[in-house]
């Protein structure tokens, strides 16, 4: 929550993303932005559908990366 009020974190964030990307050319960029991107949204998803259907089990991480995994390739 503090990063999103606190414009000196989001500035250093990106300085810090910029630094990570620099050797990478722009196709790598979008492919690394569109994965991370599907990951979290998946996760998202997940959250809101077990808080509608009061799902009280949760699967282990790795299932859970295994699953996003297969569905990739």
């Amino acid at each position: 929550m503090r990063l999103i009020r606190n414009l000196q974190l989001w500035l250093s964030l990106g300085k810090e993303i910029w630094e990570r990307n620099r050797g990478q050319n722009l196709k790598q960029i979008a492919a690394s932005l569109a994965f991370t991107t599907t990951v979290m949204t998946l996760a998202v998803i997940e959250g809101a559908f077990n808080q509608i259907f009061k799902v009280s089990a949760s699967r282990p991480l790795y299932k859970k990366l295994l699953s996003t995994a297969q569905q990739q390739f």
